[in-house]
């Protein structure tokens, strides 16, 4: 398989698992880039390209249908077996459906701050795709390299839903999928479908290896070569020098930061009149600043979207007390109170300023008869805070104190509530698995990771010309919460939210 691309004054080539006609194809005055991939070592590196070396995990085709299922783990055979059983699912073999496939493709690897393959990458797939109740919610897309089927990427829907049993069902149709991409190979004379790399040098990365085991699969080998131009490589080091000096970095959020303050402010205030956008608290009246993060967010109502879903979920259990702790100047106290009409708010909240903006959103939207801003927060006040008899959800962010506050063994009365708590690992080092070991007896536990702004979260319509040349400085920093660094493309901060579910 072969895929060109012309990038501004650069072109590049990908020849896939291809080894006839090699040397008529890689000329080197014709490409700056050229990515080889091969199941065979091609001895590339005597014409000056660098080589790495892959373990492939293969899933063998030389058996029957039934064989090569029996190898599958017995977890995994009964998960691929249950999917049989639902009859909302359909599952799709060389599906025509590219764009939906694309779709579903980028917005997964968006989730996870990764940054998508161009639209081309997926020329000449076979897309096997689960469909629930008309639903595109898990695709293998494969690769054919005859006698191989491999795989280009396994992503699904199941990181979006908060709904744990339709999460388990995705989980088994992704499953099914594979095990449809074996019964397609074998049925056409395949060896192979290969799953791709195996790579165990992180545990993100190790669980990843194990779920490609667990299909019975065998060891086999990967050999990419790559060939970079001078050219190629003196804009490439370019890039990086300056991606690594800070004093771009902090140029660039000087600049972002006055071009929001001087024009991006004013426009949304005016088009919102400071009244959230979008999201769970849609129509709440807010206040002219924020205590301990950007307002913007807010006001759009795409602040922290990662937890829309879950908090629409929180909505619905009706409960009878909120404790936010950390609870800045009431984004969630207030907007908890305008979802939960029966229930009492408790805002714990250090800045002074905070508390007063606590009392302020209350009342401009007619709550403070439920809601309570209360100062500093420790193990004593929140565990009186938790009632003996009623249904109680506590949500945190304090900036890595969480560790300290939510211990079960000082407050006992924590393992009968539910809790949403921010993670700050870039502060407390290992804080995740702290929380996680010491309510894992109580509680179910949902992990929902952060992911960069995109384009399409943006709720307001806006003038073409701020969409199409502002994109970055009109819309993206809008909806920034200091975390993501756009210059550079990364997580400034390693963070995520646990949602610990009574069991």
């Amino acid at each position: 398989m072969i895929q060109e691309k012309n990038k501004l004054l650069f072109r590049s080539l990908r020849v896939l698992y291809q080894n006839e006609n090699l040397k008529e194809l890689l000329d080197k005055n014709k490409y700056d880039y050229i990515t080889v991939i091969s199941y065979d070592d091609l001895g590339l590196e005597e014409e000056g390209y660098s080589l790495k070396y892959k373990k492939l995990a293969n899933i063998a085709l030389n058996s029957t249908i039934e064989e090569i299922l029996e190898r599958f783990t017995r977890r995994t055979k009964q998960e691929v077996l249950s999917t049989y059983k639902v009859g909302e699912f359909e599952f799709k073999v060389a599906d025509p459906n590219l764009k939906a496939t694309y779709k579903l493709y980028k917005k997964f690897e968006r989730a996870q701050s990764r940054k998508p393959w161009g639209k081309e990458s997926f020329n000449g797939v076979i897309n096997f795709n689960a469909y629930y109740k008309g639903r595109l919610v898990a695709s293998v897309p494969c690769y054919d390299v005859f006698p191989y089927l491999q795989v280009r990427a396994i992503f699904s829907k199941r990181m979006e839903e908060s709904d744990k049993g339709l999460y388990k069902l995705i989980g088994s149709a992704t499953r099914r999928l594979i095990f449809e991409a074996c019964k397609y190979g074998q049925e056409r004379g395949y060896k192979f479908v290969s799953l791709g790399s195996v790579n165990y040098s992180t545990e993100q990365k190790a669980n990843v290896a194990n779920f490609k085991m667990f299909f019975g699969s065998e060891l086999g080998d990967e050999y990419t070569y790559t060939y970079k131009s001078s050219k190629f490589m003196f804009l490439e080091k370019t890039r990086k020098l300056i991606k690594d000096m800070k004093v771009f970095r902090i140029l660039n959020r000087y600049l972002e930061r006055f071009i929001t303050q001087k024009c991006v402010v004013g426009f949304i205030r005016k088009k919102t009149s400071n009244v959230v956008a979008s999201g769970p608290f849609s129509g709440m009246k807010y206040v002219s600043s924020s205590t301990g993060s950007r307002l913007l967010p807010k006001i759009l109502g795409t602040y922290e979207l990662e937890l829309h879903p879950m908090v629409e979920e929180i909505c619905k259990r009706s409960f009878d007390v909120i404790v936010d702790v950390g609870a800045a100047e009431g984004y969630y106290a207030v907007g908890m109170a305008l979802r939960n009409p029966k229930a009492k708010v408790i805002a714990f909240e250090t800045e002074i300023s905070g508390q007063n903006l606590i009392k302020k959103m209350a009342d401009i939207n007619g709550v403070t008869n439920r809601v309570f801003a209360r100062g500093f927060c420790d193990s004593k006040l929140l565990s009186s805070s938790i009632p003996d008899d009623k249904k109680c959800l506590i949500i945190m962010d304090i900036e890595g104190g969480e560790a300290s506050l939510l211990d079960n063994c000082i407050s006992p009365k924590l393992n009968s509530c539910h809790i949403l708590v921010e993670i700050h690992e870039c502060v407390v080092s290992g804080v995740g698995d702290i929380i996680i070991n010491r309510f894992k007896n109580t509680h179910n536990i949902i992990e929902i990771k952060e992911r960069a702004r995109v384009l399409k979260d943006f709720p307001l319509s806006i003038p073409i010309l701020y969409r199409s040349l502002f994109k970055k400085y009109f819309i993206l920093n809008s909806m920034d919460e200091a975390r993501f660094d756009s210059l550079i493309g990364r997580l400034d901060k390693n963070t995520n939210w646990l949602y610990l579910e009574l069991k």
